[in-house]
C-alpha cells in the first residue's frame, strides 16, 4: 500500500502541510505584500503629484488663454485706431488739397472779375479775343433780359 494513503502517516502529513502553508503565508505577508504595498503607495503618491501638477498646468493654461484674449482685443483696438488715424490723415490731406484748389479757384475768379471790371470801364487792351467775345455775349444777354 502507498504511504500517502496509510492513516498512520496522516498526522505527520497534515502537520507538514500546515507548517508549509504557514511559512508560505508568512513569506507572502512579510516580503511580497509589503513590497506591493510600498509600490502601490509610491504609485498613489506619483498619481496625486501628477494630479496636482495637472491642476496647476490647467490654471496656467487658463491664465494664458485669458492673456491671449486680452492681447487679441488690444491688437484689434490698436489696428482699428491705426485705421482711424490713417483715415484722418487721408481726410486731412484731402481737405488741404481741396482748400488749396478752392483758394486757387478764388484767386483766378478774382483775377477774371478784375479783368471784367476793367473791361466794363472800357479798358479792354489786356483781354484776348475769347474774353472779349465772352463779355460781348454777356452784355447781349443782359440787354435781351431787360427787354
Amino acid at each position: 500500500m502507498l504511504p500517502q494513503l496509510d492513516i498512520s502517516h496522516y498526522t505527520s502529513q497534515c502537520f507538514w502541510l500546515f507548517v508549509s502553508l504557514a511559512s508560505l503565508i508568512w513569506f507572502l505577508r512579510a516580503k511580497i505584500i509589503r513590497r506591493m504595498n510600498n509600490i502601490m503607495e509610491n504609485r498613489q503618491k506619483v498619481i496625486s503629484d501628477n494630479e496636482l501638477e495637472v491642476t496647476a498646468l490647467e490654471k496656467e493654461k487658463e491664465g494664458l488663454q485669458r492673456h491671449e484674449e486680452r492681447l487679441k482685443n488690444q491688437a484689434v483696438l490698436e489696428w482699428k485706431q491705426r485705421q482711424d488715424d490713417i483715415r484722418l490723415d487721408y481726410l486731412k490731406n484731402l481737405t488741404e488739397q481741396l482748400n488749396k484748389l478752392v483758394q486757387e479757384s478764388n484767386d483766378k475768379r478774382k483775377k477774371l472779375t478784375n479783368k471784367y471790371i476793367d473791361c466794363i470801364n472800357n479798358d479792354d487792351r489786356w483781354l484776348n479775343d475769347a474774353e472779349r467775345l465772352t463779355i460781348y455775349a454777356i452784355n447781349k444777354l443782359k440787354n435781351i433780359g431787360s427787354l
